[in-house]
């Protein structure tokens, strides 16, 4: 099972993604770095482990209040080895051979401007799937139609994001059995290696961690052992 860091961007900094409530994001403290810049964090993370695949969730032009567009393609161009799955609220972005856009159910409200970028993209993207507090984000229809879906799909719940109270096994249970063959991925909630080996042993494809990473409560054999 793939271990995907998340790195969330607001304001120029690496932030503490916590419960989906955007507007109290701070700084990121870490055990793997010094500050929150994203250089550092980034380097932090992969003296961890030599994750192939880092997901980054520019919050700011997510809600419309900026972008961190330059910053991300500095990113993609340092380490050309990693993939750089991008949400930036579906806007426009730059062609790297190791960028993969991420569609945030959040923000499609209507499924025709979904199968408008479905078409554009000609299915070669990542669909987040977004709940918070229960409640589906977006546009009903892709939440409960796997047709709709690509091959790689994130459970993203919002609310558990940072909270460390465990997997949401809810909604990656229900999306798993609409499409057994989908590559489901888990964000919100995971917090040790017990909670990595029971995604493991459901046939999750992948998890996106930020906390439990930066918390060190799962360490380098951790993620070893899930390869073996």
């Amino acid at each position: 099972m793939q271990i995907i860091p998340v790195i969330d961007l607001k304001s120029g900094l690496v932030v503490h993604a916590k419960h989906g409530q955007r507007a109290q994001y701070q700084p990121i403290q870490s055990c793997l770095c010094p500050g929150s810049q994203a250089h550092d964090v980034v380097a932090g993370l992969l003296a961890l482990y030599p994750f192939q695949t880092f997901y980054i969730a520019d919050i700011d032009a997510i809600q419309g209040s900026g972008s961190h567009a330059r910053l991300i393609d500095v990113l993609c161009q340092t380490h050309p080895h990693i993939i750089w799955w991008v949400d930036n609220g579906n806007h426009p972005q730059s062609s790297m051979p190791n960028r993969r856009m991420v569609i945030g159910s959040e923000s499609i409200h209507q499924i025709q401007d979904y199968n408008d970028l479905y078409k554009k993209l000609d299915g070669d993207f990542v669909l987040s799937l977004d709940y918070l507090n229960e409640t589906p984000l977006g546009t009903i229809d892709l939440h409960g139609n796997a047709e709709y879906w690509p091959k790689e799909v994130i459970c993203m719940t919002l609310h558990a994001v940072g909270s460390n109270q465990g997997a949401d096994w809810q909604h990656i249970s229900a999306l798993k059995k609409l499409h057994a063959k989908t590559s489901l991925y888990a964000a919100g909630g995971v917090c040790d290696a017990n909670d990595l080996l029971q995604l493991q042993a459901q046939g999750i494809a992948g998890t996106l961690i930020a906390t439990a990473l930066h918390h060190g409560k799962i360490s380098t054999q951790d993620i070893i052992r899930l390869d073996q």
